[in-house]
């Protein structure tokens, strides 16, 4: 998502300063859709998302929650890194246990922490003479997307 902003900046004849704030705004745009993306990956409806739900979870995949949640040092931590590091594939009931235990240990609000954080970075970084209402609530729907 970057790369757009700086060239925006450029077709606009944007100076060097605006075109950083740019680059920084689509750079934590782009974080904050990532986070977001990861909580859709576990805990999305597939009817919504069109993603298959726990997919990533199946393919044992490091996202932002399952990072977080392995990292929190708790009893769903530990049962969570040897579902992960077991060597048969995960079953249906695997994922739906892993997906319950990134929750309890966590992961989900911090990965939800995350990508507000980042869309407050994003709107910081914008300069003021493109800082509008709209764009501002666009950036904000990106943390709000259906899960």
């Amino acid at each position: 998502m970057t790369p757009s902003f700086p060239r925006t900046g450029v077709s606009g004849h944007a100076g060097a300063v605006q075109i950083a704030a740019l680059e920084r705004f689509g750079h934590e745009l782009g974080l904050a859709f990532q986070c977001v993306d990861d909580l859709i990956g576990i805990w999305g409806d597939p009817g919504v998302t069109g993603k298959p739900v726990g997919n990533d979870l199946a393919r044992r995949k490091a996202t932002l929650p399952v990072v977080a949640a392995l990292n929190s040092r708790s009893e769903a931590a530990t049962e969570l890194a040897a579902l992960y590091q077991a060597p048969a594939a995960m079953t249906a009931s695997d994922v739906e246990r892993a997906t319950a235990l990134v929750k309890v240990a966590g992961g989900g609000h911090v990965a939800q922490r995350c990508a507000d954080e980042r869309i407050q970075a994003a709107i910081a970084a914008l300069p003021d003479a493109v800082r509008s209402p709209d764009l501002i609530a666009l950036s904000q729907l990106i943390c709000r997307r259906e899960c």
